[in-house]
C-alpha cells in the first residue's frame, strides 16, 4: 500500500498475555516493516518472551519506565525512516487480529488528512464484549466510551468516524505527530491518549477510529473502575490533570472549584459505602494535583505554544453537557432500587404486597384525614403562631444564619445558631431552596411522617404486624391530642417524627453482631444529634437511660456490649459542639433546655393529674381527656401478662422517667411539658404492643376453663380500649378539632415597604413594631428587613434591651429616651394594625417623632428625627472560633456517618 509501519511493542510483566500478542503480531496479514519493543522493567519472563519470538527487532530496556516514556526512548532510538512513517503502537496485554494492520494502513490510505487512527477494541478474552470504539472526556475527566455497560459487537458501531481520542492499544499514528506533539509522561497510558488526541486536534491534526480493524485487550486496569486505592488515586489524578491542563484561562477557577466539589460528594458516597481507602484517595488525588501548581504552568504552557486551533474545534468531539448529571441520576436511580429491594418485604410481587398492607391502608388514611383537619393550614401566606416564627423567604436564610458570628437581629447579637438550623438547611435546600415547604412538610405531615417511624419500630421490637400498624397510628395522634400541632410546638413536633427511628436503631445495640453493633451506635449517634437538635432535653434524658442500660449490663455481666451504649451520647455532643458549647459559656445549662420555636408561655395554663393521663398538657389546642385516658391504664394491665412482662416493664422505666423530668419541669411553672408527656405515652404504646404480640397466635384452648373465660374478657376489654386509643383520636380530629388554634398560616405581621427596603440597605434603619393595647399588654419586636423567622428566637437575648425604653416611651419618655432608641438602631416606629388609640396618641405627643406613611397596612408610622446608629457587639472569643467549630463538625459528621454506614458487602 506504499506506507511504512514501525510496530512498537512496550511490555511490563506481561507474561500472561505476551504468548498471544506476539502470535497475532506473526499472522498479520501485512507486516510491519519493521519492530521495535521495550521492556520497563518486567521480573517475570516477559523479556524472553519477547526477544525469543521476535530475534530481528530492536529491543530496549528502560527499567521504571511509564508507557509516554517507553514510546519516547523507543522513537529516539529509531534511524530516520521515509517521509509519512507510521507507528503502530501495542501494549503487551493488547492481541490484534490477524487484518488489524492491514484495516487501519487502508483507513490511513483512504483518507490522508488524518494522522492518528484507532481500532476497535474488545474485551480479552470474553472477545464479543465492546470497550472502546473510540474515546472522549467529559469536563470532570470521566473517560466516555459511548457504549453500555457488557455490550456486545454487533457491528453496531462500524462506522468510521472523527473522535476526540483513540486508545493507544493498537493504536496508528504518524511518526512525525508523535515526535512532535510527544505523550506526555505525568500520564499513565489511559490517559495519554485522551491528552494527545485533545492536542492533535488543536494542532489540527484529525484522530479517527477504523471499526474494520479490530483489537483484543486484556486491559484488567480499565474494564472496569479502579478498586485499589492506589490505582484509583492515579487514575483520577491523570484524569484531573488532563482536565486542568487543556482548560480555558477564563474557566480556570470556576473547573477548580466545580473538581473540588464533586471530589468531596464523591468522597462522601464512598465514605457512606464504607470505603474510607477509596475516599481518601479521591481527596488525596485532588490535593496531589493542586499541590503542585508549578506542573500545571509547564503543561498548560506546552499545551498553548503547541496550539494552532481555537478550543471550538473540540466541541463535536466532546459529550454532551448534561452527561455528567445523567452519570448522578443513573447512580441515584442505582441506590433508591438498591433501598427499594431492602425495604421490600419478603414475599409476592412489591406492589401486591403493598395493596394488601394494612398498615399502607393506613397511612393512606392518616394521609387523608390530615389534609381534612389541616385544611385551614393550607393555602396562602405561611405557618406561623403559638410557639412557632414564620419560616424565612429561602433556606439560605438559615444557611447564612447558621455560619455566621453576628447577627443584625434587635441590637445586634453573636449567640450561637441554634443546632436544628444546620438540618433545616440541608431539608430546605433539597426542597429547591424552600424554607416555607420544609416547615409546612414537617408541621402538616406530622401525623404520617411520625406514623412512618412508629411502625419501623414497633415492627422491629414485636415482629408482629397487626400491633404494630395499632401502635404507629396510636403515636401517630399524640401531638395532635396533645396540642402540640395546634400550638406551633416545633420542636416537639420533630423529635415526635424522629424518635421512632432513635429507639429502632438503638434496639440494635445488644445485637449478637460486633460489627452491626458497632454501626448501630453511630447510626443512633446521628438519630440522637438530629433530635437533640430540636430538643436539648432529649439528650438529658438519653444520658439517664445510658446510665441504666450500662448498670444492667454490668449487674448482667455483659460488658462487651458496653462500648456501643458508651457511644451514642458522647458523640451526639461532638455532633452539636458549634451550638451547645458558647450557648454553655455565654447563658449557663439553663438555655441547653430551650427547645426549637419561640416559649409562648401564654397558652400554658395549670393541668390535672387526670388531664396529664390524658395527653393534654395543655387546654388549648388538646383533645379531650377520653380520647387517650384508656392508654395509661392498658398499659398498667399489660404489666400482667408474665411472657413479655421483662420487656413491659423496660417500656414502663422509659414512661416513669418521663414522668419523673415532666415533674421536674412543672416544678417551674414556665415550661412546655409536651415533650416528655409525650415519651411517656410513647413508653405506654410500646408497653402494650409487646403485651399483645404473641396474643393473637394463642390456641383456642388456651383460653378454656373459668380463669381462661375471664382472661379472655379482659383481653378483648383492654383491646377494644386501646384500638379506641387512635381511632377516637383520629375521630375528634377530623370532626371537632381543637377549639382554639394558635398555629395559623398568615404573612407576618405587614410594615410598609419602604421600612423594610430601608433596613435591607442600611441594617441601622430598624424599624421598632408595637402591637397590642394598654389593657392587654404591648408586644415589641425590632425589625431589620424581613420580619423574625423561625430559629431567630434562639438568637435574641431573653430580654430586648429596648425593653426598658420602649416602657419610658409610652409611660414617662425623658430627654434621652429617643435618643436611645437611636443608639439601639431605631429609624422608624410602627404600630400594628389594629392601632390602640392611647399608643398613637402617646407616641405622636412625643417631640422628636415626626408622622410617616403607613402605607395601606392600616398602621401607623414615624419617624425619628435623631439619625440611628447601632453598634453590633464584638464577637467573643467562641463566636471568633465558630468558622473552626463548624469544619470540626463537618468532619465529625462525615466521620459518623460513615462510621454508620452498612459495611461493603453487608446488610444494613
Amino acid at each position: 500500500m506504499g506506507l511504512t509501519v514501525t510496530a512498537l511493542l512496550v511490555s511490563h510483566e506481561g507474561e500472561r498475555w505476551l504468548p498471544v500478542v506476539l502470535e497475532g503480531l506473526a499472522a498479520q496479514t501485512v507486516a510491519p516493516d519493521r519492530v521495535v519493543t521495550v521492556d520497563t522493567g518486567s521480573t517475570d519472563r516477559s523479556r524472553e518472551l519477547v526477544r525469543g519470538a521476535l530475534p530481528d527487532a530492536d529491543h530496549l530496556d528502560r527499567p521504571g519506565a511509564t508507557f509516554p516514556e517507553a514510546v519516547d526512548a523507543a522513537l529516539a532510538a529509531l534511524t530516520p525512516g521515509p517521509a509519512g512513517e507510521w507507528v503502530w503502537l501495542l501494549h503487551d496485554d493488547s492481541a490484534p487480529a490477524p487484518d488489524a494492520l492491514e484495516e487501519l494502513l487502508a483507513a490511513a490510505s483512504a483518507d490522508p488528512e488524518v494522522a492518528v487512527l484507532g481500532a476497535k477494541v474488545r474485551a480479552w478474552p470474553s472477545r464479543k464484549r465492546l470497550l472502546e470504539v473510540g474515546v472522549t472526556m467529559t469536563a470532570t475527566g470521566r473517560r466516555e466510551t459511548g457504549l453500555e455497560r457488557g455490550e456486545h459487537d454487533q457491528g453496531q458501531h462500524d462506522t468510521a468516524r472523527d473522535v476526540l481520542a483513540v486508545t493507544t492499544a493498537g493504536m496508528l499514528a504518524r511518526r512525525s505527530l508523535l515526535e512532535a506533539l510527544p505523550l506526555d509522561p505525568e500520564l499513565p497510558a489511559t490517559h495519554a491518549d485522551l491528552d494527545l488526541g485533545i492536542r492533535a486536534a488543536r494542532a489540527g491534526h484529525r484522530v479517527r477510529v477504523a471499526p474494520g480493524a479490530v483489537v483484543f485487550h486484556g486491559e484488567p486496569s480499565r474494564t472496569g473502575p479502579p478498586h485499589r486505592p492506589g490505582d484509583r488515586r492515579r487514575d483520577r489524578e491523570a484524569a484531573l490533570y488532563t482536565v486542568l491542563a487543556h482548560a480555558a484561562p477564563a474557566a480556570l477557577p470556576f473547573l477548580v472549584a466545580r473538581l473540588v466539589v464533586g471530589a468531596l460528594l464523591r468522597a462522601l458516597g464512598l465514605l457512606l459505602v464504607r470505603a474510607p481507602r477509596e475516599a481518601g484517595a479521591e481527596l488525596a488525588a485532588l490535593a496531589t494535583t493542586l499541590a503542585r501548581p508549578g506542573r500545571l504552568r509547564r503543561a498548560r504552557a506546552q499545551r498553548g505554544r503547541e496550539a494552532t486551533e481555537p478550543r471550538s474545534r473540540l466541541r463535536p468531539l466532546l459529550p454532551p453537557r448534561w452527561l455528567p448529571l445523567r452519570h448522578a441520576l443513573d447512580e441515584l436511580g442505582h441506590l433508591g432500587s438498591g433501598v427499594a429491594r431492602g425495604l421490600a418485604p419478603e414475599g409476592g410481587p412489591r406492589w401486591r404486597r403493598v395493596r394488601t398492607s394494612p398498615f399502607a391502608w393506613t397511612l393512606l388514611l392518616l394521609v387523608v384525614v390530615s389534609v381534612v383537619a389541616v385544611g385551614e393550614l393550607l393555602g396562602d401566606g405561611r405557618l406561623l403562631g403559638g410557639a412557632l416564627l414564620p419560616a424565612p423567604e429561602s433556606a439560605w436564610e438559615w444557611w447564612r444564619a447558621y455560619g455566621a458570628t453576628t447577627h443584625d437581629l434587635g441590637t445586634g447579637s453573636t449567640a450561637a445558631a441554634p443546632a436544628y438550623l444546620l438540618p433545616l438547611a440541608v431539608a430546605g435546600t433539597l426542597l429547591l431552596g424552600s424554607a416555607s415547604a420544609t416547615v409546612d412538610l414537617l408541621v402538616v405531615g406530622v401525623v404520617p411522617l411520625a406514623a412512618l417511624g412508629g411502625y419501623r419500630f414497633l415492627r422491629r421490637l414485636t415482629g408482629a404486624r397487626p400491633v404494630a400498624v395499632w401502635g404507629a397510628a396510636a403515636y401517630a395522634v399524640l401531638p395532635v391530642t396533645g396540642g402540640a400541632l395546634a400550638q406551633g410546638r416545633f420542636g416537639t413536633l420533630v423529635a415526635v417524627v424522629v424518635l421512632p427511628w432513635l429507639a429502632a436503631s438503638a434496639l440494635s445495640l445488644t445485637g449478637p453482631d460486633q460489627d452491626r453493633r458497632r454501626r448501630a451506635a453511630w447510626r443512633t449517634s446521628l438519630w440522637l444529634a438530629l433530635a437533640t437538635a430540636f430538643a436539648p432535653q432529649l439528650w438529658w434524658a438519653a444520658l439517664v437511660l445510658t446510665a441504666a442500660a450500662v448498670a444492667h449490663l454490668l449487674v448482667r455481666r455483659r460488658g462487651g456490649d458496653l462500648v456501643s451504649w458508651l457511644v451514642p451520647v458522647p458523640a451526639a455532643a461532638v455532633l452539636l459542639l458549634p451550638w451547645w458549647l458558647p450557648v454553655l459559656v455565654d447563658r449557663g445549662a439553663g438555655a441547653l433546655f430551650d427547645e426549637a420555636g419561640l416559649a409562648a408561655t401564654g397558652v400554658l395554663v395549670d393541668v390535672s393529674a387526670l388531664d396529664l393521663l390524658g395527653g393534654r398538657t395543655v387546654t388549648t389546642g388538646a383533645a379531650p381527656v377520653w380520647v387517650a385516658i384508656a392508654l395509661p391504664v392498658v398499659a398498667a394491665l399489660a404489666l400482667v401478662r408474665p411472657a413479655s412482662r421483662a420487656r413491659t416493664l423496660v417500656a414502663w422505666s422509659v414512661a416513669v422517667l418521663a414522668l419523673g423530668w415532666l415533674w421536674l419541669l412543672a416544678v417551674d411553672g414556665r415550661q412546655w411539658l409536651g415533650l416528655p408527656l409525650l415519651v411517656a405515652h410513647g413508653a405506654w404504646i410500646t408497653a402494650v404492643a409487646t403485651a399483645g404480640a404473641g396474643l393473637p397466635a394463642r390456641r383456642s384452648g388456651s383460653w378454656s376453663g373459668r380463669r381462661g373465660a375471664a382472661a379472655l374478657v379482659a383481653v378483648t376489654v383492654a383491646g377494644a380500649a386501646a384500638l379506641a386509643v387512635p381511632v377516637a383520636g383520629l375521630a375528634w380530629w377530623a370532626v371537632s378539632g381543637p377549639d382554639e388554634r394558635p398555629l395559623h398560616r398568615a404573612e407576618p405581621s405587614p410594615v410598609p415597604v419602604y421600612l423594610d427596603d430601608a433596613a435591607d440597605r442600611d441594617p441601622t434603619q430598624g424599624t421598632l413594631v408595637l402591637a397590642g393595647d394598654v389593657r392587654s399588654g404591648y408586644d415589641v419586636a425590632l425589625r431589620r428587613g424581613e420580619p423574625r423567622a423561625l430559629g431567630d428566637e434562639a438568637l435574641l437575648s431573653a430580654a430586648e434591651p429596648l425593653t426598658r425604653t420602649v416602657s419610658d416611651l409610652l409611660a414617662a419618655p425623658g430627654a434621652s429616651t429617643l435618643d436611645e432608641l437611636a443608639g439601639g438602631g431605631v429609624a422608624y416606629v410602627f404600630a400594628a394594625p389594629p392601632v390602640d388609640p392611647a399608643l398613637a396618641g402617646a407616641v405622636d405627643a412625643l417631640p422628636g417623632l415626626a408622622p410617616s406613611s403607613a402605607g395601606d397596612t392600616g398602621g401607623r408610622a414615624w419617624r425619628l428625627e435623631t439619625p440611628a446608629r447601632l453598634e453590633v457587639p464584638e464577637p467573643g472569643e467562641l463566636s471568633r472560633l465558630r468558622p473552626l467549630l463548624l469544619v470540626l463538625q463537618a468532619l465529625a459528621i462525615v466521620t459518623v456517618v460513615a462510621l454508620a454506614a452498612p459495611t461493603r458487602g453487608s446488610g444494613p
